[in-house]
């Protein structure tokens, strides 16, 4: 039986973009790929008390086992950006909006005609920020119960015209008894996808989930996050990017496909 590890992976912003202009953008000078050279003026103070649109604030990084960034967020007063360092670079830049855990992001590639728009449920903590986050549906016992979340990336032509949707809802739900049953529902309007299998506990707050579909295993890895939301694309602010042990590689899981 084949073996799929399904984990983190660059945004699908990155693919967006590319089906916008067909080429590959130059980066955006004077960023530097480099963990331990970014530093992160933007940040607030940790405070139990931060609203989520507060503690979004800052720059967010995802970096592989070497400590090189693969990609950032850059979330300020002004907008936001989004550049991708490894294999594609890629930068994007735009305004944004968030209400009750859900990110809208709209933006362009200097370049390039159109524009980009996500939509994503996304939960930040101090140090780390899960984008496409799943949130509880009723009450749940830690990991325990049904989980809801999203991520979509549209793109627009000059006319703001949508010509593709790409990424997908999702819809979770993990029982006691360790079975697992996930629906995904594409954006593209391809059909339903549904998977059944169990999940096991990995350490504090870390949970494995395993989808046998034909014959492929699927595994998912997700982070509980102040028991508040199961979030598996995790991005590490800046300063304390390096510190971080949730460094996973391949796709996310609305990139997903049976």
């Amino acid at each position: 039986m084949q073996n799929v590890q399904l984990h983190i992976g660059a945004l699908l912003l990155v693919v967006a973009a590319n089906a916008i202009a067909g080429c590959d953008p130059e980066p955006e000078p004077g960023i530097t790929p480099d963990a331990t050279e970014i530093s992160d003026a933007t940040a607030p103070e940790p405070d139990a008390g931060d609203s989520q649109p507060a503690r979004l604030m800052g720059t967010w990084q995802r970096i592989d086992d070497a400590g090189v960034v693969q990609d950032q967020f850059i979330f300020d007063s002004d907008g936001f950006q989004y550049d991708a360092f490894e294999d594609d670079p890629q930068h994007l830049a735009g305004s944004y909006t968030t209400t009750d855990h859900q990110l809208v992001m709209d933006g362009v590639t200097s370049g390039q005609p159109g524009s980009t728009r996500v939509e994503a449920s996304y939960y930040a903590t101090d140090s780390s920020l899960g984008i496409g986050a799943f949130f509880p549906q009723g009450t749940h016992n830690g990991a325990v119960g049904s989980w809801h979340g999203h991520h979509i990336t549209r793109t627009l032509d000059a006319s703001g015209d949508e010509t593709m949707a790409i990424g997908a809802t999702g819809d979770l739900t993990l029982s006691d008894d360790q079975t697992a049953h996930f629906e995904i529902t594409p954006a593209d309007g391809s059909p339903l996808q549904t998977y059944d299998g169990t999940w096991t506990a990995q350490g504090a707050d870390i949970y494995e989930t395993a989808f046998e579909q034909a014959d492929i295993t699927i595994n998912f890895t997700f982070h509980l996050d102040e028991d508040a939301a199961l979030s598996q694309v995790v991005y590490s602010r800046a300063q304390a990017a390096h510190r971080q042990s949730r460094r996973v590689s391949s796709r996310p899981w609305w990139a997903a496909r049976s």
